[in-house]
């Protein structure tokens, strides 16, 4: 514990220095900080002349870097300033930020009541554990959990659009570059559909191009109806059963010269259930008829009925089933899953870094996941202000702005160089965790966010780069 000359406030540093600190008598008031970012020096000024002129003695002033004090651990790798209030040995008030006057009131508010206390010899009920959350800080957890309960079912949804965004631009990518329908043959009619699917095809002017025995399970069976329009298969129980018992048999179908394939999924339709009915339970000689079979329960003695041929109604389920049993004609269209973002830091910075950290950025553009500009560094509490420096300098986002906005990126583990780089800068805040980083950025950017690091902003540090090399050709030489 350390106290230089000319100095009114005492420098902790571990568990030894801090214990003697709270052994002082008086109010004590410890301006907590991480040794990434030090102390608040903005209210140096003001704590020495409320110690001098209404403190005294009484008032200690203390300087806590809290990355070895085990008491407050809870405050490590925090940028934000923070101010605890001590007596006997225990907490009696705790502030955030760095806000003159709300800090000023507050401590001479601290030292009257410290003074009344020591007067009257009553210690004063509010004091807690120093390890105890206080009030602000017990809110401040109840809204972080429900915003990373939030930003948990932000994600979920997120996924799931992903998901779905993707297999749609996946089907309608199948649908324009390959023309194909599909029938699928179950397990109950596959020993006898050959010579007949082929009588039907060559009538419609079709004929199977290729032919795949597959066993559907349940899992596959939901991929292949992600996109079905009812939320059950289109089969009664009894024929769900057969086809998951047993291996079916998939036909990918191609038109002949004079097949209308405008439409696949009518003439599929036409093909199977007849040209009237277009559906079950079809027409009286049509394939599917003929592809039913008739099956005796053992308990009831019941005749029940089994389908035996289906073909989907929807383009995107048709789409779906290409790509599961074709991928010898699908593969290369389909679209593949990007997968999670690499495990990532979000870093905050002062606006008056923008052209150090783009100039930074540049050689790793890849590894920066996303930025914007932002009102406050809390991601639990913050408001989008623009996604690039050249919006927040446009006419329309400059009367919005305040000046004191911040700079957000979502920056890549991956290349510790560029990570290091940007810690050189200062930045006002950095995700302690990949972990943290990945809810800080879910809070921080919207799904709309671009990936990469966008062409305006090359446009923006060549076009600083070609004013300072003209600012450099006109400058006038000094006179002696």
């Amino acid at each position: 514990m350390a106290k230089r000359g000319g100095q009114l406030h005492i420098d902790v540093s571990n568990d030894e220095e801090w214990e003697k600190l709270l052994l002082r008598d008086g109010l004590i008031l410890v301006d907590v900080y991480s040794d990434w970012c030090g102390p608040c020096t903005g209210m140096a000024a003001n704590l020495k002349k409320i110690k001098l002129e209404i403190g005294g003695d009484m008032l200690v002033l203390a300087l806590a870097k809290c990355d070895n004090i085990t008491a407050l651990e809870r405050f490590r790798f925090k940028s934000e300033p923070t101010w605890m209030f001590i007596s006997k040995g225990q907490k009696t008030n705790l502030i955030f930020g760095a806000n003159a006057p709300e800090i000023t009131r507050v401590l001479i508010d601290e030292i009257n009541k410290e003074r009344r206390s020591m007067e009257s010899g009553i210690d004063r009920p509010e004091r807690t554990e120093i390890t105890e959350l206080h009030d602000i800080e017990v809110g401040r957890y109840q809204e972080s959990q429900l915003a990373k309960k939030l930003a948990k079912e932000k994600e979920e949804a997120k996924k799931i659009k992903n998901i779905r965004d993707r297999k749609t631009n996946e089907c309608k990518n199948i649908l324009n570059n390959l023309s194909l329908g599909v029938i699928l043959i179950f397990p109950c009619a596959r020993d006898r559909y050959t010579d007949c699917i082929n009588d039907f095809l060559k009538e419609a002017s079709c004929t199977a191009v290729a032919q795949e025995k597959v066993s559907i399970d349940v899992d596959m069976l939901e991929e292949m109806f992600y996109f079905y329009e009812d939320e059950r298969p289109p089969f009664d129980e009894p024929s769900l059963n057969n086809l998951l018992s047993n291996k079916s048999v998939v036909v990918a179908v191609k038109g002949l010269h004079g097949a209308d394939t405008s439409d696949w999924d009518l003439l599929l339709r036409r093909i199977v259930y007849g040209r009237d009915t277009l559906g079950p339970p079809g027409d009286r000689f049509s394939f599917y008829q003929k592809m039913q079979t008739e099956i005796e329960d053992e308990e009831t003695g019941e005749v029940e009925i089994l389908t035996g041929v289906w073909v989907p109604r929807q383009a995107y389920v048709r789409a779906t089933m290409l790509r599961m049993f074709f991928p010898k004609y699908a593969q290369d269209l389909e679209i593949p899953d990007p997968g999670p973002l690499p495990p990532h830091y979000a870093m905050v910075f002062e606006t008056d870094k923008i052209k150090s950290a783009l100039t930074i950025i540049s050689k790793w553009p890849k590894q920066i996941l996303h930025y914007g500009f932002f009102t406050k560094e809390d991601p639990e509490d913050t408001e989008l202000v623009a996604k690039s420096v050249q919006r927040l300098e446009m006419p329309a986002y400059r009367d919005k702005r305040t000046y004191e906005e911040k700079l957000v990126f979502a920056v890549s583990k991956k290349k510790s160089e560029l990570i290091l780089d940007l810690i050189q800068l200062g930045p006002l805040y950095m995700s302690t965790t990949t972990d943290d980083g990945t809810r800080d950025t879910d809070l921080f950017f919207a799904d709309d966010y671009a990936d990469s690091l966008p062409d305006e902003e090359k446009i923006y540090l060549e076009k600083e780069e070609e004013e300072e090399e003209e600012g450099d050709e006109t400058e006038e030489p000094p006179t002696a």
